[in-house]
């Protein structure tokens, strides 16, 4: 397993995707890492790290995968409560875009 100095960028991810001819990748939003992280509050108040979605605490990791479902990349990890798409705008949401256009 690679440490985290070790691990992947986004973009050689994706490049690697499209050296090897996979015909499509996919995100899973936020797959929440149960933890007991629970004394950080957000602005409002609310448990940060609360995932209401999944009405428990832990950590929300986006991850790029590849047909069969192996994680390719995965982002930084955000409070549980980081919405699926806040997460994927802050991380990932636009780097796909550029190897698209080129095939």
């Amino acid at each position: 397993m690679k440490a985290a100095a070790q691990a992947v960028e986004l973009h050689e991810a994706l490049a690697k995707a499209q050296d090897d001819h996979l015909p499509y990748v996919t995100l899973e939003g936020g797959t929440l890492i149960p933890t007991d992280r629970v004394a950080e509050r957000t602005e409002a108040g609310n448990h940060a790290w609360y995932s209401g979605k999944h009405m428990r605490f832990g950590n929300s990791v986006p991850v790029i995968a590849d047909p069969t479902g192996f994680p390719l990349w995965t982002s930084p990890v955000e409070p549980g409560s980081t919405h699926d798409i806040t997460a994927a705008r802050a991380h990932c949401l636009n780097a796909p875009y550029p190897i698209a256009a080129k095939g």
